[in-house]
């Protein structure tokens, strides 16, 4: 009885030795973040996205606590929230790198995370399709519907004005973050359709994107221009009074609107071609991470 008993603690301490030994030896943890248009407490990325990114080294985790259209700070405070707790208790030694990658307004919510300082290692903070110069789409808005924001905000749906340029620069100039934290800035863009099969075909703009798109005078995935995703514009403080460098990606970008750089290919029933935003979605997140922690 003894020496099976020591047989089964023996098979215990190799298997916690091989997790603690995965968890120390990952690449370092990547937490996905959703931007506006997601469902609170589900994953708003695909599994070719997570699995592709697992693939690469990394531990992957999808934040799920932000809420739609809510405010950048209150959204940033719900993520560090998320992100600190389950990064200490699988990494309570605080050894592994943190990448974060944002999608959309995700990023001011991570942005805004960041400049908390939470005590963890922080490396990178990834903007995708983030307007970081402003939605030309909430600037219309704005301009053209004022009379709206009462009603907006009744629904919940405030935070949407905080996408006007106007507003996004007063963000920045406040939000400051450690000169440590490395920052890249990449968008995507598909072209308009043009025919009837065009629109159902999964290689160009989405009805919805296309119509968004009418208000966006330059290249875009039909929310976010790639001009303004790029950051061309943008200004993010440093806390020691200088600048964050922005590395702009201009050589790769994802060939996929603003909804299928996130979503599962599985869902645009009916569509022609759906195959193609799994497999682009493949290729643009594993050579984005290829270019950012080689």
């Amino acid at each position: 009885m003894s020496v099976l008993l020591a047989r089964m603690v023996g098979i215990i301490i190799t298997l916690c030795y091989f997790q603690l030994s995965f968890a120390q030896t990952s690449k370092g943890v990547l937490f996905l973040v959703p931007g506006t248009y997601h469902t609170p407490g589900q994953n708003a990325f695909s599994d070719t996205i997570t699995q592709t990114l697992k693939e690469k080294g990394y531990d992957v985790y999808s934040i799920s606590s932000v809420q739609p259209f809510k405010e950048f700070e209150p959204n940033g405070l719900r993520l560090l929230d998320e992100a600190q707790s389950w990064y200490l208790k699988k990494y309570p030694e605080k050894k592994t790198p943190i990448i974060f990658l944002a999608h959309s307004a995700g990023g001011f919510y991570a942005l805004h995370a960041i400049s908390q300082n939470p005590s963890l290692p922080i490396r990178k903070l990834i903007f995708l399709s983030t307007p970081l110069n402003g939605s030309e789409l909430a600037d219309y808005l704005e301009e053209n519907y004022q009379s709206l924001k009462p009603l907006l905000k009744k629904l919940g749906l405030s935070g949407l004005f905080e996408l006007t340029t106007s507003q996004i620069r007063s963000f920045l100039a406040r939000t400051k973050i450690s000169s440590s934290v490395e920052v890249y800035s990449v968008g995507g863009s598909q072209p308009k359709p043009e025919t009837l099969k065009e629109y159902r075909d999964a290689r160009y703009l989405s009805l919805i994107c296309t119509l968004a798109s009418d208000k966006i005078p330059r290249e875009s995935d039909g929310m976010v221009s790639f001009e303004s995703a790029l950051g061309t514009q943008a200004i993010i403080p440093s806390q020691d009074g200088g600048e964050i460098y922005i590395h702009r990606i201009t050589d790769n970008k994802a060939d996929l609107d603003h909804f299928k750089q996130g979503m599962d290919y599985k869902k645009f029933s009916g569509v022609i071609n759906a195959s193609y935003i799994r497999d682009e979605q493949k290729r643009f997140y594993s050579t984005l991470l290829d270019e950012v922690d080689p």
